[in-house]
């Protein structure tokens, strides 16, 4: 039990004060029972126990320790009336018998004493090189060349303990650069010999000022199991945990990528039901704003406290939103958007049907019924229609949501700046990010800077040209009556011809890193400040949180950096030998297939034939048959 409850209560001695911590424990496991610490505490025998702070800190785990009870074995040996000394360590060292360096926690004291005649007072060259021998850091010479010029003064500080390891005969202690871990190591001794005492070790580590987070349990196993040459935990120090920024908790659906959503839909019921742009009213209760932590403190295992860097506040809660406590309300009626500059409710037209109109809207677009033979419906956001679209010419600059069927001619087109998605498609001509087919298209003229993607086990495309610039996954190409249908994949025309318009979808992914960049980048300021305060002993204890928040910052540049090399190779035209892929379970004859510059391969996936077209030739898997023209009809 001991063992189990000494892994979370942390009982520091403190001179004759008894501090107590407890850790929480790490998910999915439980807090110890508070009867089976309450027993613990009880059997360490201490005096004035103050069981109220106890109590309140079993509740409020990962605090920083707090006095609860007095140590007895201090109490029983004061001397009331003798006034309080510091406490020396056993660390004296002598050159001459007349320079004592004393080793007392961090601090280096000396002291020199008056030589008796015909002694001499030894040499100032001897003594530097006596203070040289221990690599002290942050040697005063000039204190030391005034205590040389008056020898018999009482001892003073001169210097601070290296980092390096204190060795002593039968073992080693090791504190960590940041403070927060001290490691003992066993040397190894004959079986004959005597093992120290753990008494020992720990008197040791009091003398290095090593109080905070001791493990006596593992210092005494380590000794049963003679675990000679292996680093062992004896002290633990806290890690500091920094806050949580504050946040926005959705209420409502406020997503507008298409592409996520869609791959959720198994089948055309789902998409019958689904709802892309959601309108709220004024005043409609939308979000919530989740206030920051001001995170959890960590302790040295010398008793410093190392102090956290809090959560940053939102620089911007939004547009078109009031701010009430903590709750955000749409002040208008529209569409709530997260955006990169945080929640956002935009403007949304909402039309019955729309027949012969001409439509520009800034915000989205619906349509609960058909929408016919206008000569152009545009929006800056994006446009959603439950009906049918017939000979209407179509741009948004997000999405497009068509829930039934498109019936078009060859003078009308439909753009979208981002991802493209409908039921049925017929003698369209369509151009997206992504293109999303529900059931069928026929005739038409798809272009997908991206991926064309066919959702049902029975989607079909007859007839037209599919051009995608990366990925097709359609699931029957063509039908029993040879409609000739030509599909391209990771050509070079389309990447070429859409080249700007691939450049420029990234800008709000990057602008969404920028913003995160300079978050942590906030708090490595902070950071700085506080090991600069005035006062701070171990700067070096903050380096596990500059770390942590460099990393994220580091990472962030890595993003961008690899966005900018991607944009660059677009630019420069040197994207054009991507890989492209072509997944289908069925294809009928007539079907022509143009290559990229590098690979397309036709997977199977219902029993067909696996096709590798490659720049030269192509060859089926169970023969080669070798092609002069890029393309190749089935």
């Amino acid at each position: 039990m001991s063992r189990e409850i000494s892994e979370v209560v942390d009982v520091v001695f403190q001179g004759e004060d008894v501090l107590v911590s407890i850790r929480k424990p790490k998910p999915p496991g439980k807090l110890v029972p508070y009867g089976r610490v309450t027993e613990y505490i009880r059997s360490l025998n201490l005096k004035d126990v103050d069981y109220e702070i106890l109590k309140k800190i079993y509740k409020n785990p990962d605090q920083f320790p707090q006095k609860f009870a007095k140590n007895p074995e201090v109490l029983k040996n004061k001397e009331p009336d003798k006034p309080k000394e510091v406490r020396l360590s056993k660390n004296i060292y002598t050159l001459d018998d007349l320079v004592s360096l004393i080793f007392h926690g961090d601090d280096v004291f000396i002291k020199i004493d008056k030589p008796v005649p015909p002694k001499r007072l030894t040499p100032y060259g001897r003594i530097t090189e006596f203070l040289g021998s221990f690599n002290l850091r942050e040697v005063d010479y000039n204190t030391l060349r005034t205590v040389y010029k008056n020898p018999g003064a009482e001892m003073i500080e001169i210097a601070k303990r290296s980092f390096e390891q204190i060795q002593t005969e039968k073992f080693t202690i090791e504190i960590s650069e940041d403070r927060l871990t001290c490691y003992v190591t066993l040397s190894p001794v004959k079986e004959s010999e005597p093992l120290p005492e753990a008494e020992q070790i720990l008197n040791e580590m009091e003398s290095q000022n090593v109080v905070y987070g001791l493990q006596q349990y593992v210092i005494k196993k380590a000794l049963h199991t003679r675990a000679f040459n292996k680093k062992i935990i004896a002290a633990k120090g806290i890690y500091p945990i920094p806050g949580e920024d504050e946040k926005i908790n959705l209420s409502i659906p406020a997503d507008n990528r298409l592409n996520d959503i869609v791959l959720k839909l198994s089948d055309s019921d789902l998409f019958e039901k689904f709802e892309f742009v959601t309108t709220v009213k004024s005043d409609d209760r939308i979000a919530e704003i989740e206030p920051l932590t001001k995170g959890t403190n960590g302790a040295t295992v010398h008793g410093d406290r190392v102090f956290t860097i809090p959560g940053l506040p939102l620089e911007h809660k939004g547009r078109n939103v009031n701010v009430k406590g903590r709750e955000l309300t749409a002040a208008i009626d529209g569409r709530p958007l997260m955006t990169s500059k945080g929640l956002e409710v935009e403007p949304v037209l909402v039309l019955r049907e729309a027949r012969e109109k001409e439509i520009r809207f800034t915000g989205s677009i619906k349509v609960r019924g058909d929408l016919s033979l206008c000569p152009l419906v545009q929006a800056t956001g994006d446009i959603e229609v439950h009906g049918v679209v017939t000979e209407s010419s179509l741009v948004a600059g997000r999405n497009i949501v068509i829930h039934e069927n498109i019936l078009s001619r060859p003078d009308k087109s439909i753009v979208a700046g981002g991802d493209f998605i409908s039921r049925h498609v017929s003698y369209a001509k369509v151009i997206a990010e992504n293109i999303f087919i529900v059931s069928t298209a026929f005739n038409s003229e798809l272009t997908a800077l991206n991926s064309i993607v066919t959702i049902d086990p029975d989607s079909r495309v007859v007839g037209g040209h599919l051009r995608a610039g990366l990925k097709a996954d359609i699931s029957i190409i063509g039908n029993e009556s040879k409609a000739s249908t030509k599909v391209s994949v990771s050509t070079p025309e389309i990447l070429r011809k859409y080249k700007q318009k691939i450049i420029s979808v990234y800008d709000p992914v990057i602008e969404k890193i920028k913003n995160k960049r300079e978050s942590y980048k906030k708090k490595l300021s902070k950071l700085e400040e506080l090991k600069k305060r005035p006062g701070e002993k171990y700067p070096s204890a903050y380096n596990w949180l500059y770390s942590l928040f460099f990393s994220e910052m580091k990472r962030c540049d890595d993003k961008l950096s690899q966005i900018a090399q991607l944009q660059a190779a677009i630019k420069e035209e040197n994207l054009f030998t991507q890989k492209g892929t072509l997944k289908t379970g069925q294809i009928f004859p007539s079907t022509t297939l143009y290559m990229g510059h590098d690979v397309l391969e036709i997977e199977e996936r219902t029993g067909m034939k696996r096709f590798v077209i490659e720049e030269s030739k192509i060859r089926e898997t169970d023969k080669e048959n070798s092609e002069n023209d890029r393309s190749f009809e089935i």
